[in-house]
């Protein structure tokens, strides 16, 4: 790659854009990745990697056909990793092919850099000003903002929402879902206050439970990809649910257990990578239990941050 020489200049207009593509970068590192559209793909990447300082100097690139992607790219992949050599997209390896219903809404490059620390493209100015033109009158939201911790549990959801959820504002309702007071486990003794789930599966839940002297406390927990690090002052159970093999659940207790856990960086990146890996499974069946008030309410805390 000559710089400010464009790849249109250098593929010829005859040839496939369909296929698996190696970037090589200047310091050594490499990517490989599936595109049915090189030229759009390529501009992505250029984008991206150059806001870290990562030039391009080199692409190879292999025409193939849509239905053989998937299987070509785990063994280029495979190739490189056995060889000794650097790969930047080693967050996805592993996570569901998907239907690429997930890559339509979030580049596939754009889901690299989430996994792997980097800042998402999160411009909530459309969500926030959609959020202030419709009435908040759900009857379990307004239940739910009556309390008089309501302000912090807002504050929590909208940290955990800008956090985990890659493009949240985009991915809403589709890949994730929010909900206020579910029925979910309820009994006299314990109540959910906010669910959060992504596809089919909860990854965040806030629970009240009534303690000996009838008081009532809150507590939950955050499910993240499975790990073996420690988080230190927390309880840490593995569970598994229908559609994913296996989570690790990240026991808190009070709000500010769950704002320490998402100020750790191993289990934001493990929340992401739960995150990420179910919503590359496909679109969710929960759409219809998404509560909009809530979720309106708790983007709006942007505006007053």
């Amino acid at each position: 790659m000559t710089p400010g020489v464009s790849l249109s200049a250098v593929v010829p207009p005859a040839a496939s854009r369909c296929g698996i593509y190696v970037l090589h970068f200047h310091e050594g590192s490499v990517y490989v990745g599936q595109t049915r559209n090189l030229l759009g793909r390529f501009s992505s990447h250029v984008r991206h990697w150059g806001e870290t300082g990562l030039d391009i100097v080199e692409l190879d690139f292999a025409p193939a056909p849509p239905d053989q992607l998937d299987d070509l790219e785990v063994r280029t992949l495979q190739w490189f990793e056995t060889r000794g050599h650097r790969l930047l997209n080693v967050a996805l390896v592993g996570l569901p092919a998907g239907d690429n219903s997930l890559d339509l809404v979030v580049d596939r490059v754009a889901q690299e850099r989430w996994l792997v620390g980097g800042e998402g493209e999160v411009d909530l100015t459309e969500r926030v000003d959609l959020a202030a033109s419709r009435p908040q009158d759900e009857a379990r939201f307004l239940s739910l903002s009556a309390r008089d911790d309501y302000p912090v549990i807002r504050l929590a959801l909208f940290s955990y929402v800008v956090q985990v959820l890659p493009l949240p504002q985009d991915t809403e309702r589709r890949f994730w879902v929010m909900t206020a007071l579910p029925s979910t486990k309820r009994s006299a003794s314990q109540r959910r206050l906010v669910t959060v789930s992504v596809n089919n599966v909860e990854t965040l839940v806030l629970v009240e439970i009534r303690e000996e002297d009838g008081t009532w406390s809150i507590g939950g927990f955050l499910n993240t990809a499975p790990g073996d690090a420690l988080v230190e002052g927390h309880m840490r159970r593995r569970q598994r649910y229908r559609t994913v093999t296996a989570v690790d659940a990240v026991y808190f207790v009070g709000l500010e257990g769950l704002f320490s856990l998402l100020q750790d960086p191993q289990v934001v990146a493990a929340a992401r990578r739960l995150a990420v890996g179910l919503m590359r499974k496909g679109t969710g069946m929960l759409g219809r239990f998404h509560d909009q008030s809530l979720a309106d309410d708790v983007f709006l805390v942007s505006t007053d941050l």
